[in-house]
């Protein structure tokens, strides 16, 4: 899918073949159907929240949730905000995958985001190569970590206290 087509639903016309068996089996298992829609659809229910999941990447993440996601401050050409904000805040759920830290080594997870805004308080769950961060009313918990790394560990590579209680369990890769 490009940026241009979004994946929900139903399989659009009657009798219309999936020609991406990948795509199809991936969304039979979520939705059971599937349709390909344009940004106009898509917006439509948007503001309807019929959304009840978005997966979106990001470049920054604040402790109370806010997205960055759609420019980095100095970058060549314009960014491209794209529908990233309709989704960011017409969404129930919106999951942020991501490296947890920049190529130089500076935190992603920020107390407060200094690259461009996409979605305030919008980001329900982080999930990183080094952690799992749920985003909730008291800051950041930390729910599980990647093998081979402790929580002290992701905390220093964190710009955002994280909250956590006890040990938390290792991310389950399969």
């Amino acid at each position: 899918l490009d940026e241009q087509h979004e994946l929900l639903g139903h399989a659009g016309a009657e009798g219309e073949q999936c020609l991406d068996r990948s795509l199809q089996f991936a969304d039979e298992l979520v939705r059971g159907e599937r349709r390909r829609i344009d940004r106009g659809p898509i917006e439509s229910q948007l503001g309807d929240d019929r959304l009840d999941v978005a997966v979106l990447g990001g470049f920054q993440v604040s402790e109370k949730g806010d997205l960055a996601n759609w420019k980095i401050p100095g970058a060549k050409g314009s960014g491209g905000i794209g529908g990233a904000m309709d989704i960011a805040s017409g969404t129930k759920t919106v999951v942020v995958c991501m490296e947890h830290t920049t190529r130089d080594g500076a935190p992603k997870i920020v107390r407060e985001c200094t690259y461009p805004l996409t979605g305030l308080r919008c980001v329900t769950t982080i999930v990183t190569d080094l952690a799992v961060i749920d985003v909730t009313s008291s800051g950041l918990s930390l729910r599980e970590v990647a093998p081979q790394w402790t929580a002290a560990e992701v905390q220093e590579l964190t710009g955002a206290k994280l909250n956590l209680t006890g040990t938390p369990p290792e991310m389950r890769l399969k």
